[in-house]
């Protein structure tokens, strides 16, 4: 069900165990971290190489990062739906690992970007300083993991103490880094761009989103 990959500076990713997660969650895999004076570089990829590679770099040169292997537990598998996501409004750039089961998810939306989105309606700047706005948001993921990065760089967890650390790297699944299962059980059902249900469109779905936000701004 996911995996969150977050590796301080000077953290050492097992990456033997990161290859054997990534057979299990593959759906999609996406890197993020501090890059000078850009703001937070993201990639999104469906190939495991291309974001491992990203982060091998990133830890030859000791800079923070996390990594998002996805499990498709609902929505289609596609770009979109990969993590991290962006938080415009607050600065944030999110991955998530579990199922939230609080929110209304359109068919072939992922509920992590259905998330992403609320919070980034609902929340305040600042709220991670606020004990009431990180009670709701612990709240609202249950057992989920949340990670967050800001745009300095720092990391920022919800139910950090539900994942492990090991070597100054936070796992959120702990049995990442200590199963030996073989990754060739799991075999999901695949979504794809055509299983989309036709009463979904995406288009419309985001058209009303983006109308939220214009209000909230004007409000």
């Amino acid at each position: 069900m996911c995996l969150i990959i977050a590796r301080t500076c000077d953290g050492k990713v097992d990456w033997k165990s990161a290859d054997r997660a990534s057979k299990i969650n593959r759906d999609g895999y996406g890197i993020f971290h501090k890059d000078g004076g850009r703001g937070i570089q993201i990639k999104k990829s469906m190939d495991w190489q291309e974001v491992r590679t990203i982060g091998k770099t990133l830890e030859q040169s000791n800079q923070p990062f996390i990594i998002h292997m996805r499990y498709m537990t609902n929505g289609a598998v596609n770009i979109s739906n990969t993590h991290p996501f962006k938080l415009e409004d607050l600065d944030l750039v999110m991955a998530h690992n579990g199922i939230i089961d609080t929110l209304d998810v359109p068919e072939g939306m992922s509920d992590t970007r259905v998330l992403a989105c609320h919070l980034n309606d609902v929340l305040p700047k600042g709220w991670l300083n606020k004990p009431e706005e990180v009670e709701y948001v612990t709240e609202l993921a249950g057992t989920s993991r949340l990670a967050f990065m800001d745009k300095l760089g720092g990391f920022h967890f919800i139910n950090e103490d539900l994942g492990a650390w090991q070597d100054n790297v936070w796992y959120s699944q702990p049995r990442a880094v200590r199963s030996k299962a073989s990754a060739d059980i799991y075999n999901p059902r695949k979504w794809t761009e055509q299983d989309e249900a036709k009463s979904y469109d995406p288009q419309q779905w985001l058209s009303n989103y983006n109308a939220r936000r214009a209000s909230k701004h004007n409000g």
